[in-house]
């Protein structure tokens, strides 16, 4: 199932948006783990941003610190119910019992250090170019711990800031919920400094 997202930006807000250098920013609300941007970009009066339900699991050596930008060292594609392992550069993968049907596990065998950053990546078609799997989370992992995650792909969070795609970030004070729940597409409209859904 895809799912797809309209901006619209009038055109006096669009040049104030692009002087003061914001891009839009997207989330993809997980249960677990720091927020990272999962797409950035400078936005047009007219921006659609698309995904489906698939997700990736990766590993990376970045340090979960505001501002950081995550870069992945390996990634793999996932289905849920699966527990995926990262050690000595790839990833296993085992079913999990006790996961639910959006819920991905996460393990470390400690090959690397005594911890790695891993966390759920998807791709997305940003105004019809097709980007690579960003991360849409971050969470620290040890040797011996196997957390668990679940992916809300049909749950998105739309703001403006001066952030990369990649980028660890707090969801903003000011940015709109969109909630896919009984749709497949939504359209926000950016007016008064806010993003709303129409």
């Amino acid at each position: 199932m895809n799912y797809s997202l309209n901006i619209n930006i009038s055109p006096a807000d669009l040049s104030n948006i692009l002087a003061n250098g914001y891009n839009v920013i997207v989330y993809n609300i997980t249960d677990n783990g720091t927020p990272v941007v999962w797409v950035a970009f400078s936005p047009m009066s007219s921006n659609r941003v698309v995904w489906d339900n698939n997700y990736s699991v990766y590993a990376s050596t970045t340090t979960i610190v505001q501002g950081a930008q995550v870069m992945m060292m390996a990634y793999t594609q996932a289905s849920p119910q699966q527990q995926y392992t990262f050690g000595a550069g790839s990833f296993s993968e085992a079913p999990m019992a006790g996961l639910g049907s959006t819920q991905y596990g996460l393990a470390y065998t400690g090959a690397m250090g005594p911890a790695m950053t891993m966390g759920l990546a998807k791709q997305a078609n940003v105004n019809g170019m097709q980007a690579s799997a960003t991360p849409v989370n971050a969470l620290n992992i040890t040797g011996n711990g196997a957390p668990s995650v679940t992916g809300y792909q049909n749950k998105v969070y739309v703001a403006l800031g001066r952030y990369n795609t990649g980028t660890i970030a707090s969801l903003p004070a000011i940015g709109c919920y969109g909630n896919f729940d009984t749709t497949t597409q939504l359209t926000m409209n950016y007016q008064g400094g806010n993003f709303v859904v129409v």
